[in-house]
């Protein structure tokens, strides 16, 4: 991809004048907060997620259909698996995972949305179908 492109006049000593090209839509990420338990998951799994606040997190990596991810039943928390305890003082924590859904699971509330953040996308854009 060309960096500059040709504005379609001259300079002063006779050299085509140039500008930047830009980059194309799809080269930038996408960031989503879906809700805790969220019935379906999401769509496509993202490249990575943020762990915004503190706390004991779980994610599914089953598929996003799987009605169970939605509730918070005994069959609906074995979709999960422990995989992250932010301490409060941490700030946001990445982790290079990829499940479909994400759940609370340290006694407090099921979480809010925002408590985590899927990224779609980034340097690598690995998930170019977000």
């Amino acid at each position: 991809m060309a960096l500059y492109k040709s504005t379609g006049t001259k300079n002063s000593s006779g050299q085509d004048v140039q500008e930047p090209t830009g980059f194309p839509a799809a080269r930038g990420s996408k960031a989503v907060c879906p809700a805790a338990l969220a019935g379906g998951g999401v769509a496509k799994t993202p490249d990575h997620i943020i762990v915004n606040v503190g706390g004991t997190f779980a994610f599914a990596y089953a598929s996003a259909s799987n009605p169970d991810l939605a509730t918070d039943s005994q069959p609906g928390r074995l979709n999960y698996t422990t995989g992250s305890v932010v301490s409060a003082s941490a700030g946001p924590v990445r982790l290079d995972i990829n499940p479909v859904a994400w759940r609370r699971c340290d006694g407090a509330a099921d979480g809010r949305t925002g408590d985590v953040t899927f990224v779609y996308g980034g340097p690598n854009n690995q998930n170019k179908n977000y």
